[in-house]
């Protein structure tokens, strides 16, 4: 199935690793012009050498003088965009209630306010008239009680709270803004590829008792979401959070 984005311009924010990579990867196979991003030379250098005729950029959302580079490179190079995937996001830090404030602070930071500063940055480049989106990245863990961290799951819900609300004032510029949830999501290098070698007993033992479809999800489970949503296929969609996530959660 074609999703239509050839010659889309579109950038995935976070997409020289794991889930971002991947939906980079999937927009690039549907030939639209792809923007990565990352924070290392050597990782765009990967992308560089990999992706002909993409788009790369050393960018660390972290720094607001990086996203105004950025800026003005798409300006320069591509001029405007169709669509920002805003994949920020880091959930590694202490679970139960042990992490000082400055972690708390840390973790709203990274996984809410560099995709307020992103948005608020990047979103005057989304051409109007090329019915533009704005997809965030969430993470179920924003939905309902998890064992994740408490800090990583309060953060989240405020992304999904943001996403939500921001929708409702960009739509007035015809910018459709969305997002996705995912479950656990398998990829060499991730979280749960670093359980599973610790202890792959107890994590498959966790999958089998709270994931109905009983596996982690792939990387293009979650990037096929993320194209229907970029794509003219969701027109009628605004202010939504698809969870992608095997019938984990409890939550309507």
């Amino acid at each position: 199935m074609s999703f239509n984005l050839k010659n889309k311009k579109i950038l995935v924010c976070g997409s020289t690793r794991g889930i971002g990579f991947d939906i980079a990867k999937k927009f690039y196979e549907e030939k639209a012009h792809v923007l990565f991003t990352g924070r290392t030379s050597k990782k765009i250098s990967e992308i560089d050498k990999k992706f002909k005729n993409s788009y790369t950029f050393k960018c660390d959302f972290s720094n607001e003088s990086d996203i105004q580079d950025l800026k003005t490179y798409i300006k320069g190079n591509l001029g405007y965009l169709d669509s920002i995937v805003c994949n920020i996001g880091f959930g590694k830090t202490q679970t139960g209630f042990e992490e000082s404030l400055n972690d708390w602070y840390k973790i709203i930071e990274i996984n809410l306010m560099y995709a307020v500063s992103t948005i608020k940055t990047l979103s005057s480049l989304l051409k109007s008239k090329n019915n533009p989106t704005i997809i965030f990245i969430s993470s179920i863990c924003g939905l309902e009680g998890t064992q994740a961290p408490i800090s990583y799951s309060s953060a989240k819900a405020a992304l999904n709270l943001f996403s939500k609300n921001l929708s409702t004032i960009y739509i007035k510029k015809n910018i459709r803004v969305n997002t996705v949830s995912p479950g656990n999501v398998l990829f060499k290098g991730s979280t749960w590829d670093q359980k599973l070698k610790e202890n792959k007993k107890k994590v498959l033992k966790m999958i089998e008792e709270n994931v109905p479809i009983k596996r982690f999800a792939n990387p293009r489970e979650i990037s096929n979401v993320v194209a229907f949503l970029v794509s003219d296929l969701s027109s009628f969609i605004v202010g939504q959070n698809i969870v992608v996530d095997g019938g984990q959660t409890n939550t309507l």
